[in-house]
């Protein structure tokens, strides 16, 4: 096969592995095709005017249908009906927008505290209130407590 030296460090097995996942996502692309034209050909057969004619076919033939006379020329997709369609069209958007605005609004409420940046506020409002009660100074400069600390002897 022509692979030297991955073949002995043993990664020859990893081209099969990366040629199996093309193979599969070969499958994966036909399938999706043949769901595709499933899906094409019963719009075809049903189109959005109720009538054995595509959205195509409506377009170019002035909104209308030959099986069943002028459709209706503001088509939403809800309902075959004008009046039918505007109504569930408008009560869709109104309700989907008021879920996204209220939903999102309130999720966004309730997330955690991102970076602990409260959290770090009140502990540091918490250590300045112990250090004014104890009458130390709010910043010590020495991180460390000196007397315990073992230096090296000065030289």
């Amino acid at each position: 096969r022509g692979l030297g030296r991955w073949e002995e460090l043993g990664c020859g097995r990893g081209l099969d592995v990366w040629g199996s996942l093309w193979d599969a996502l070969v499958s994966l692309c036909d399938a999706l095709g043949s769901l595709w034209d499933a899906l094409l050909s019963l719009w075809m057969h049903w189109g959005p005017y109720g009538c054995m004619c595509s959205l195509w076919d409506a377009c170019t033939h002035g909104m209308h249908c030959a099986h069943y006379g002028l459709q209706n020329p503001d088509y939403h997709g809800f309902s075959a009906e004008p009046d039918a369609d505007v109504l569930n069209m408008r009560v869709v958007f109104f309700t989907g927008v008021s879920i996204a605005i209220v939903l999102g609004s309130v999720f966004l409420h309730y997330l955690p505290d991102y970076g602990l940046q409260q959290w770090a506020r009140r502990e540091a409002e918490l250590q300045v209130m112990e250090r004014e009660r104890r009458g130390l100074p709010l910043i010590d400069p020495n991180y460390y407590d000196p007397a315990r600390l073992t230096l090296p002897p000065p030289e």
